[in-house]
């Protein structure tokens, strides 16, 4: 992180993408806050820590982009998955709080790319994936390629 950080000053328009995101079962979970804990730390704290590093690095003469991945899941309810949603819904309270507070410099937003296929969404997709492909417009599910595209893409301003 301090190498990234480091870099910020060298950039003109300075970008903070962060999608981490954890997606753990929770249902019936005999250590109710292993799974909790873990799902705060990944999908929120990263978010608020990169988000809060990134203000205080980048310089206020430049302007600035922070997205942050949501989800569905805290509009909608995740059965299972109760630390997720709130983990999820809780960076739009970020967003909308860091929106007014470094507005006009930065512009803050949130995401809700859909379910990201990657080896921990396997089973999911396994288990409800034509459920949950008849939810989706375009019917397919995102690629983690996407992300790292969003990634390079903006790290070439």
């Amino acid at each position: 992180m301090n190498y990234i950080l480091g870099q910020i000053s060298a950039i003109t328009t300075v970008v903070l993408i962060h999608m981490a995101g954890l997606f753990e079962e929770d249902l019936l979970d005999p250590a109710p806050h292993g799974v909790w804990d873990r799902a705060i730390a990944s999908n929120l704290t990263t978010a608020y820590d990169m988000s809060i590093a990134f203000f205080e690095a980048r310089s206020k003469a430049r302007p600035g982009h922070v997205v942050l991945a949501s989800s569905r899941a805290f509009q909608r309810g995740a059965v299972g998955r109760a630390a997720y949603a709130a983990a999820k819904g809780e960076v739009v309270g970020l967003v909308r709080t860091f929106s007014r507070e470094f507005a006009p410099e930065v512009f803050v937003n949130a995401v809700a790319p859909g379910l990201i296929r990657t080896r921990m969404s396997d089973e999911l997709v396994a288990r409800a994936g034509e459920q949950r492909l008849a939810e989706i417009p375009l019917k397919r599910f995102v690629s983690g390629h996407l992300t790292t595209s969003i990634k390079l893409h903006s790290s070439r301003g």
